[in-house]
């Protein structure tokens, strides 16, 4: 895990509510490209397989940010609508969250 206090503070409370915490690939320390982890094509590539993942059964977003406005028009939303999971984050990362409420009438 990356060593960062308040990353591993919120693994700890999730787990401290029963929840398996895995951690996407992008978190690895030191990764970044400007004020964000990737590129926003590498971003939606791994955002797009937690969808796809029967094991994933919630996405919780670490932080916020303006890269989302990337790769907002690349997000799957077929393989969300087929196998819908709570996503959570804040600021503008809950673009996501608006976006699939009206193109995939999910009713978030």
């Amino acid at each position: 895990m990356p060593d960062t206090p308040d990353l591993q503070q919120s693994v700890a409370e999730l787990e401290g509510m029963g929840f398996r915490v895995r951690l996407a690939p992008l978190l690895e320390a030191g990764r970044h490209r400007w004020w964000s982890a990737a590129r926003p094509d590498e971003i939606v590539e791994e955002f797009n397989g937690l969808p796809r993942d029967p094991e994933v059964r919630a996405i919780v977003a670490y932080d916020g940010g303006q890269t989302v406005f990337g790769y907002l028009d690349l997000i799957d939303f077929d393989a969300i609508r087929a196998d819908a999971k709570p996503i959570l984050g804040y600021s503008v990362r809950r673009l996501p969250s608006r976006a699939l409420r009206h193109l995939c009438a999910l009713g978030l």
